[in-house]
């Protein structure tokens, strides 16, 4: 496994811990956003406009595809999730398939991960760690959440993992949820699982 970093050293030596994914063809762990453009040109996933800006193409879904949102429906939170055709229900045992199937497509992959906040105030903001196969979504990610200073990515430990699997096709009938994309999300796991998500 290579691990590959710009930013900082590599201080964790466990970028996966915490993700059910053990281990990857090559590990790109938070990169910074010249170096996951590069990488993001090296694999096909876009191209440079005349100014330098990245462009990529995100497929059918533009933005929010309407009805692919599954939240597991857990004694802790079933009350206080608004139900309906945004936050569809979706069993613990469906979602443990899911999430399952989604670790084992990210297994012995090229990975990028990204170690990011959720929130500015140091008192409530969430530890977020992203796994995906695409440098551009960890951009994408890079620049929706917070970076953390270099200091801080030693010892980073994840409050909510989120498992990006944009090439893993989902199966209603094995997972539960409709055709990709599908994302579905676990608040007693702090873990969501995406599939076929550009």
């Amino acid at each position: 496994m290579t691990h590959s970093n710009d930013q900082a050293p590599l201080h964790d030596a466990v970028p996966l811990a915490g993700t059910g994914v053990r281990v990857a063809a090559c590990l790109h762990a938070n990169l910074t956003a010249p170096a996951l453009i590069a990488h993001a040109l090296r694999k096909g996933e876009g191209r440079l406009s005349a100014d330098g800006a990245i462009i990529v193409r995100t497929g059918v879904h533009t933005g929010r595809s309407v009805g692919d949102k599954f939240v597991v429906d857990e004694p802790g939170t079933t009350g206080d999730v608004w139900w309906g055709k945004i936050n569809q229900k979706l069993p613990a045992e469906k979602f443990a398939i899911l999430k399952g199937r989604v670790q084992a497509y990210l297994q012995g992959r090229e990975l990028f991960t990204q170690d990011l906040y959720a929130g500015a105030d140091p008192e409530n903001r969430i530890r977020v760690r992203l796994v995906t196969t695409g440098a551009w979504q960890a951009l994408f990610a890079r620049n929706m959440f917070i970076r953390p200073p270099a200091k801080d990515l030693a010892g980073f430990t994840p409050d909510y993992v989120i498992l990006h699997a944009p090439e893993f096709e989902a199966d209603p009938a094995i997972d539960g949820v409709k055709p990709t994309p599908a994302t579905g999300l676990s608040s007693a796991e702090n873990l969501i699982a995406t599939a076929g998500r550009k």
